[in-house]
């Protein structure tokens, strides 16, 4: 085993003298055995790493050690390499070490190139072949891999963000460990960046874990690599040990290792040969390994050959193969075939079999998901990219997917010619896209609009999002971009504008007067026609209240016919009423109001009057004829149904232009404030006193309104209310039943992933102010979160709401999230 491992292995004298070496330190390290045993370990190892006398005093006094190191080959390069050393006594009780070597040249390699993208670092943390995780600084495990799932036992739902990394470390080792992490953090040159240590797994199995940690730059989180090194003890040990023990590691060996003589003939064969071929050792020893039938038939002449080259004393590279399992299933190995020699001839063949068939099965799904992403890249109409800003001073292009030659027409020889896709933009919108790239510097982001062309001479329109990042190569930048093919948008936002010009001039045209009322009862909107039938100057009336021109006798009529199209509980019933006109006479009309606060571009009750003199005129002398009663009747009807299908043609012509599901949840949204100013108003309406409202029954209706709007069921999310029976007044009332609307929406929709818990709302009256306390035991905030500086539009108009009132908002995240208010009742203005 000695001669024929794959891993450099040396024995050497305490001095530091090299007593002999296997043929991979040979090849490692470019000497003899009989250079290397002259030279000693000084002339292999970089004596001036800082790292050497740390290994060896943890040999000396663990009698082990294990960790990195910079080694010298004979053509002087120095290279790093992962030491494994034990002290052990020989038969005669003669104290040598052993020095195993693995060369970390390709990993140290293969580290750098990953840094140039985060796919890439995504894919190598999943498939590294050993378990990966990233740990917080409180310990806690927030993202692992596949090898790291299948090491614990547990699934990644029960690891990432719920266990802390210490309830996988053994007794024995955890002060340290923990200790090692408080330090990391600190300064991360202060504790070993590898180590062992023993780790439980989810059925208590102790396992020999070896140990790569290293934070992550800018941040508190470190990245750990765990590899099971189990195995790999257990064989080092069985180096020490005498010849009775190497069958042991032979026989424990998880690779397939099968022993042949020079006909082919096995003469022996481990236990995870016998397992996976489904037959004993008795069954196979003594037969040729061509007899098996354990190859597939096309590849039978092919082992035969390379059987022979290797008598022929050709080198035979560890290669790939295919075999056949007890269950008749295919499956991958890597063959290593060594000649084992005696006195110079060769007398047996070594065959070291790893099984790869999971390796392969990453690769063609990898090979898979790469064809996958080239396939959706030459699809779609958007493309993403890659520049590097170089010594010329311009971004040149390092990737850009295949759609960019879809949309454009251009060829990739164009633009390697071009060294930039910039070519494309149209001359007018030049200075745009150059200054928006020359506006970029580290850790920023922006999103430009401009025009391309494309090789058909075709104009398109781009979003381009871009973010500026530090190139690998220090002093470059570099940016990732993802343009958006927009021309559709921009050709719907001018077919819009078009189609509010002819909306315009409806009403503009209109016979009838047609107003929008904001959320206050103020008049927003006043079309021209008011001017001719009400006399007031054009735009005189913006901003006023139309129920100041309510004849007295006809305005409590009027005001609960509003109040019931601002609850949603007229559906547009037609209201008769005498308007003053700007002579002081009272002109009789006809009035239809539509709740369309959720229309986006209306959001307000737009009220259709029409003006019915003429016609009140007519019914006193139709009274006289029935004849022209029923003529007058049909005109009048023929009149309210032609506004009814204006305001209808009004409504469909703007719902035709919002269809997005993020429109639809921003407007559910304003309906629900908007319900909780108009339920204020309701309770108003409802109380002996026009000023105050009872805050408890208040409340009671608007939590049971909110659990309603968003469909929670009984059994599901509880609401627990301990509100004292307080009156307060409107200029409190509206912005308490706002906050309280916010936050216990915001419960709602985000603290209960699992759709149960407890919302409570305790108010009570303290000896100068009010106590309010919204909590919930649901998920909690993070712990960054800081709500005087949130930048979702809820919690910042909580902040106001807050600050209107004059009170004061505090945050406890121990169980839940808690917010307590507390506030001084604003004292009530009288309105004119």
């Amino acid at each position: 085993m000695f001669e024929n491992s794959l891993e450099a292995i040396l024995l050497t004298a305490p001095d530091g003298s090299i007593l002999a070496a296997n043929p991979a330190a040979e090849k490692l390290f470019g000497y003899s055995e009989t250079e290397l045993c002259k030279l000693g370990r000084s002339g292999i190892v970089d004596i001036e790493d800082p790292r050497l006398p740390v290994l060896l005093e943890e040999r000396r006094l663990k009698r082990k050690t294990k960790g990195e190191l910079t080694f010298v080959r004979k053509n002087g390069e120095k290279f790093p390499g992962l030491l494994s050393s034990h002290i052990f006594n020989d038969e005669n009780g003669n104290e040598k070490t052993s020095m195993i070597v693995i060369d970390l040249s390709a990993t140290k390699i293969a580290e750098d190139q990953i840094k140039k993208s985060e796919n890439y670092y995504r894919t190598i943390f999943e498939h590294t072949g050993t378990a990966n995780i990233i740990v917080e600084e409180d310990t806690t495990i927030s993202l692992a891999n596949a090898k790291f799932v299948k090491l614990s036992g547990y699934s990644r739902e029960e690891i990432e963000g719920k266990k802390s990394w210490t309830e996988f470390i053994a007794k024995d080792d955890l002060e340290k460990m923990k200790e090692y992490h408080r330090l990391r953090r600190i300064d991360s040159n202060s504790v070993p960046l590898i180590y062992d240590f023993k780790f439980i797994d989810r059925n208590g199995n102790l396992k020999k874990i070896h140990l790569e940690v290293g934070m992550i730059p800018n941040t508190k989180k470190s990245v750990a690599s765990l590899l099971d090194i189990t195995q790999r003890k257990n064989a080092e040990k069985s180096l020490q040990k005498s010849e009775e023990r190497y069958r042991t590691l032979f026989e424990s060996n998880p690779d397939y290792t099968i022993l042949l003589d020079l006909d082919g003939v096995i003469l022996d064969v481990n236990t995870a040969a016998t397992d996976v071929v489904g037959r004993s050792k008795e069954d196979l020893v003594g037969k040729k390994f061509t007899e098996l039938g354990i190859f597939p038939e096309e590849d039978q002449i092919s082992h035969e050959e390379t059987f022979r080259s290797l008598l022929n004393g050709e080198f035979i590279p560890p290669h790939e193969s295919k075999f056949i399992d007890m269950n008749g299933e295919i499956r991958w190995e890597e063959i290593l075939l060594t000649t084992i020699k005696k006195n110079g001839m060769p007398t047996s063949v070594l065959v070291i079999s790893s099984d790869i068939t999971k390796r392969k099965q990453d690769e063609e799904i990898i090979i898979e998901s790469e064809n996958r992403y080239r396939m959706v890249g030459q699809l779609i109409s958007d493309f993403a990219y890659s520049c590097v800003n170089e010594k010329s001073g311009k971004y040149e292009i390092d990737w850009i997917t295949d759609s960019f030659y879809n949309l454009t027409g251009f060829t990739e020889k164009e633009l390697n010619l071009n060294r930039c896709w910039m070519f494309t933009v149209h001359p007018e919108d030049e200075q745009i896209a150059y200054d928006q790239l020359a506006s970029l510097k580290v850790g920023s982001k922006s999103v430009t609009d401009f025009r391309i062309i494309n090789s058909n001479g075709e104009v398109r329109w781009l979003r381009n999002h871009v973010e500026c990042v530090e190139d690998n190569d220090i002093g470059k930048l570099r940016i990732y971009g993802a343009a958006e093919d927009i021309t559709y948008l921009k050709n719907a936002l001018k077919d819009l504008g078009q189609s509010e010009e002819r909306f315009r001039a409806l009403i503009n045209n209109s016979a009838d007067l047609i107003r929008i009322l904001n959320k206050n009862g103020q008049i927003i909107f006043d079309s021209p026609s008011s001017a001719r039938i009400l006399g007031y100057p054009e735009g005189s009336l913006i901003g006023k209240s139309p129920l100041e021109y309510i004849h007295p006798d006809d305005l409590e009529r009027v005001k609960n016919d509003l109040a019931e199209v601002y609850e949603n509980r007229n559906p547009g019933i037609p209201t008769e009423f005498r308007i003053r006109k700007a002579d002081d006479e009272y002109l009789p009309v006809e009035s239809v109001s539509q709740n369309m606060t959720n229309v986006p571009g209306i959001e307000g009750i737009v009220v259709t009057t029409h003006p019915i003199k003429e016609r009140k005129e007519m019914e006193d002398e139709i009274r006289a004829s029935l004849k022209e009663k029923e003529i007058l009747l049909k005109e009048i009807h023929h009149r309210v149904k032609n506004n009814m299908q204006i305001i209808s043609s009004l409504l469909n012509l703007q719902i035709r232009f919002e269809n997005l599901d993020e429109t639809v949840g921003v407007l559910k949204e304003s309906q629900g404030r908007v319900k909780t100013m108009a339920m204020v108003h309701e309770k108003l309406y409802q109380s002996d006193s026009f000023t105050n409202i009872n805050i408890k029954e208040y409340l009671e209706n608007l939590v049971s309104d909110i659990f309603y709007s968003y469909g929670i069921k009984t059994g599901s999310i509880e609401s627990v209310l301990d509100i004292e029976d307080i009156n307060i007044n409107i200029d409190t009332a509206i912005p308490l039943g706002l906050i309280i609307n916010e936050l216990v929406t915001n419960s709602v929709k985000y603290a209960f992933p699992q759709g149960e818990g407890t919302i409570k709302i305790k108010i009570k009256s303290l000896p100068d102010e009010i106590e309010i306390i919204i909590a919930d035991n649901g998920i909690g905030v993070p712990e960054d979160f800081d709500i005087e500086k949130t930048e979702t539009l809820g919690l910042q108009l909580v902040n106001n709401l807050v600050n209107q009132i004059d009170g004061d908002i505090g945050i406890d995240r121990s169980n839940g999230t808690e917010y307590k208010i507390t506030f001084k009742e604003l004292k009530y203005k009288e309105r004119l």
